[in-house]
């Protein structure tokens, strides 16, 4: 289950201090509202979750932002890869919506602001996941 909240964490240059507070209130609030993560939204696009990354996949295209390490499974699977950035309103009508991070690498989401989202691909999550494990020899 998925929040999502403005990404104004650059927006406090007046804050002198080197840390993840605004990452860590918002999986605060994230939890607070019975969900596992808060996704951020800034301009208008998704940048990436309080304690984790993002990316979906509509009409079989797997989209994130650029430099993400399944990008390379993809390829060595033969999914197409979009990288741009992307919207919240494209999040709701994904087939799938993956958050990621080293100990969760293909977490489907299946809410998003109390609407329900994704899990319409689960076989190309398999395909992910399984090329994952192999990765690290599981």
């Amino acid at each position: 289950r998925l929040i999502s909240i403005p990404d104004t964490r650059f927006y406090h240059c007046n804050i002198k201090t080197l840390n993840l507070i605004p990452n860590v209130m918002a999986a605060q609030q994230a939890s607070e509202s019975g969900c596992n993560e808060t996704v951020f939204v800034r301009d208008g696009y998704v940048t990436e979750c309080s304690h984790s990354n993002i990316s979906m996949v509509k009409d079989g295209v797997f989209i994130t932002h650029p430099l993400d390490n399944i990008i390379r499974w993809c390829g060595e699977l033969g999914i197409p890869v979009e990288e741009r950035a992307f919207t919240l309103e494209e999040l709701y009508t994904a087939d799938e919506i993956l958050v990621t991070s080293t100990s969760h690498p293909s977490m489907r989401a299946m809410e998003l602001n109390q609407k329900a989202v994704g899990m319409k691909n689960p076989e190309l999550i398999q395909k992910l996941r399984d090329k994952y494990l192999s990765e690290i020899g599981k």
